[in-house]
C-alpha cells in the first residue's frame, strides 16, 4: 500500500522566511541553517518527515538563494528539552549558523528560544507555539504559523456555534502545549456562554488514562490534547471504556492516519483543527503534494509520519479557519492511496 503523504507546511513556509531574512546579506558565504529535529525519543515519529520536507524545499530552490549556497545542519534532540538546548548551543557556537529551525516539542521550543536570546540568532520554531516565547526579548524569534492558543480558540467557537455543544469536560497533557491548545478552546467556548464542568491536567508520559476517563463528568463534548503517542493511547482507552461523548481536539495533527487506523472505525466523527491540509484545492498545493509524493513514495513510511493527519480528513467549513472531521474521507483516502 502506498503511504499517504503528510506535507510539513511549517518546514516549507519557514524555509521561505529564512530566505527573506538572510538573502540580502552582502557576504557570499553559505547561509547556514541548523534544524533541531526529533529523530529519536518520544516524538521520533516527527523527525524524518520534517527532514524530508526541509531537504525537498531546499532542493526546489536549487540549493541556493541570491547566489548563496544553502547549508542545512541537522541535529537530533531525542525529544528532550535539555538536549535541545545543547544542540542549539552547538549550532550557534561551533557551526556558526545564521538561523535555527525547530524544535517541535512544546517544552523544547521555548527552552531553545530562551537560549538563543543572548546570541540573537534568528529562530523559527516549527508549528504554532506559545506567544510567551516572544517575551524572551531578543527580537529574534518568529512565529509565522501563529500561536497554540489561537489554534484552539477558533475550534472552541466552532464547537459552540456550529456543533451546538453547551457543556464540556477537558483532558490535557499538563505542559505548555496541552495547556494552551485546550485553554484556547475553553476560552472561546466559555466566551459564547458554554460551560466547562471539569478540567483534568494529566502528567506527561502517562500510560494508563483509565482513572481520568472513569472520573469524567458527563458533558456534551470532550476537549482534549496530548502529544502523538499519548493522543492515540488516550483515544483508544476512551473508547475501550465505553465512553461516547464526542471528542474535539485542537491541533488534530497529533492523530496520524496510522493511529486512526489502529483505533478503528470509532475514530470517525472526531472533530479537530489544524494549520494545514494537503487537500487544499489550489494549483500550487496540488503540484507540491504530487511532486513530494513522487520523490518520497518509495522511501520508508517514517518519512511520511510527520505532518498533518488532517490530510486524511475532510474540511468542514470556512468561516472558522480550518476544522476537520475524521470521517468518510479518512476511509476513502486510505483506499485511494492503496
Amino acid at each position: 500500500m502506498k503511504k499517504i503523504l503528510f506535507v510539513t507546511l511549517s518546514a516549507v513556509f519557514i524555509i521561505g522566511q529564512v530566505f527573506v531574512c538572510c538573502a540580502s546579506a552582502a557576504s557570499q558565504s553559505p547561509i547556514k541553517m541548523g534544524a533541531i529535529l526529533h529523530m529519536t525519543g518520544e516524538n521520533a515519529i516527527l523527525g524524518p518527515g520534517l527532514k524530508a520536507a526541509l531537504e525537498y524545499r531546499i532542493e526546489q530552490f536549487g540549493g541556493q538563494v541570491a547566489g548563496r549556497k544553502l547549508e542545512l545542519i541537522i541535529e537530533d534532540d531525542a525529544t528532550n528539552p535539555t538536549i535541545s538546548v545543547d544542540k542549539a548551543r552547538k549550532l550557534v557556537e561551533q557551526d556558526k549558523v545564521d538561523v535555527v529551525l525547530g524544535p517541535v516539542h512544546g517544552a523544547a521550543a521555548p527552552a531553545v528560544s530562551n537560549f538563543l536570546t543572548a546570541s540573537k540568532t534568528v529562530h523559527f520554531p516549527f508549528m504554532p507555539k506559545s506567544i510567551r516565547i516572544l517575551g524572551f526579548g531578543g527580537g529574534n524569534i518568529f512565529l509565522p504559523l501563529g500561536t497554540l492558543r489561537s489554534l484552539g480558540y477558533y475550534l472552541g467557537l466552532y464547537a459552540y456555534d456550529k456543533l451546538g455543544y453547551r457543556t464540556a469536560t477537558a483532558a490535557l497533557e499538563d505542559f505548555v502545549s496541552g495547556q494552551e491548545f485546550v485553554g484556547g478552546a475553553i476560552d472561546a467556548f466559555q466566551s459564547k456562554g458554554g460551560k466547562v464542568i471539569q478540567t483534568q491536567p494529566i502528567k506527561p508520559g502517562t500510560l494508563d488514562f483509565s482513572p481520568n476517563i472513569a472520573a469524567m463528568n458527563q458533558a456534551d463534548t470532550v476537549f482534549f490534547w496530548f502529544t502523538p503517542v499519548l493522543s492515540q493511547r488516550f483515544v483508544s482507552q476512551y473508547y475501550a471504556a465505553g465512553k461516547t461523548m464526542p471528542l474535539v481536539i485542537p491541533n488534530c495533527t497529533v492523530l496520524f492516519p496510522k493511529s486512526l487506523k489502529e483505533i478503528g472505525e470509532k475514530s470517525i466523527g472526531i472533530v479537530g483543527s489544524g494549520p494545514y491540509t494537503s487537500l487544499i484545492d489550489t494549483p500550487l498545493n496540488k503540484t507540491y503534494v504530487q511532486n513530494f509524493m513522487k520523490k518520497y513514495n518509495s522511501v520508508h513510511g517514517g518519512r511520511y509520519q510527520r505532518g498533518h493527519s488532517v490530510d486524511t480528513v475532510r474540511r468542514s467549513g470556512k468561516s472558522y479557519g480550518r476544522r476537520h472531521v475524521f470521517g468518510k474521507d479518512h476511509r476513502s483516502s486510505e483506499k485511494s492511496q492503496g
